[in-house]
């Protein structure tokens, strides 16, 4: 027993159908009274996207299990173990569709994010273009792209100022260290001339105190020489004028004869 339902989304791009099935699983062990079957109710969602197609979901419904029996009597041992076996079966079966149910149920969520996300952007371009096709828009454009121009020019100019007044900063600098530098090299050459003449003036005083010494000793030794040369021609006047002296009294007196002995 089954019931279908079909329908389109996402555009017509998708196209999905959905059927509700039931499965029954007949256990019947031979040589045994006992019937054993069970009841499956599943539901399928299956998709078409471009041509694809794909099961999204299949849910698998409560499991009802029935036994019949043709005799009052309880069920062997082996009918119990091929019911056993049968619902161990079921188990497995019930497991693998959940599985399925999961990966599918995961694959469907994707799907649906991936489509919402590319209708999203699709809008929101949509929007985008709308808005930018727009004559107030694009006047809207046209002023802020002329006052970010006004800005930027501006930006530029200040900087441009700002580069000059550092460049006339820097030369004032340049000038001011380059004065200074000259100050100072004419201060160490006014002062190294300075010393050239102390130095000089100093070695000039020298040599004229050397000179005058000199002089003076020279002076003394001619005073010297002109005070001996005076005294000796004193000496020799004094001995004339007493020769002279002696020979005016022995021209006086009679002659007397005597001899001077010089030792």
């Amino acid at each position: 027993m089954a019931s279908l339902l079909t329908g389109k989304s996402a555009g017509d791009r998708c196209r999905w159908v959905s059927f509700h099935c039931s499965i029954v699983i007949l256990a019947v062990c031979y040589g045994a009274p006992t019937v054993f079957f069970a009841i499956y109710e599943v539901t399928v969602c299956a998709f078409s996207i471009d041509g694809g197609f794909g099961i999204c979901k299949a849910k698998i419904g409560d499991m009802r299990k029935r036994s019949t029996s043709s005799s009052p009597l309880s069920a062997s041992p082996k009918v119990h173990a091929g019911a056993k076996e049968t619902e161990n079966a079921s188990e497995k079966l019930k497991r693998e569709a959940e599985e399925r149910q999961r990966r599918q149920k995961e694959l469907e969520l994707k799907l649906i994010e991936e489509e919402t996300a590319k209708r999203v952007a699709e809008e929101i371009q949509k929007k985008v273009t709308e808005r930018l096709n727009s004559e107030k828009i694009k006047l809207e454009i046209g002023k802020l792209l002329e006052e970010g121009r006004r800005k930027l020019v501006g930006e530029v100019e200040a900087q441009l100022e700002k580069e000059k007044e550092a460049a006339l900063v820097e030369a004032r600098q340049r000038e001011e260290r380059a004065q200074r530098e000259k100050e100072e090299m004419e201060r160490v050459m006014e002062e190294n001339r300075r010393k050239v003449e102390e130095a000089q003036r100093r070695e000039a005083l020298e040599q004229e105190r050397m000179e005058v010494e000199r002089y003076r000793e020279l002076e003394e030794l001619q005073r010297q020489r002109e005070e001996a040369l005076r005294r000796k021609k004193q000496q020799e006047e004094e001995e004339r004028a007493n020769q002279v002296k002696l020979l005016g009294k022995n021209k006086s007196r009679p002659k007397v004869s005597f001899a001077l002995s010089f030792k």
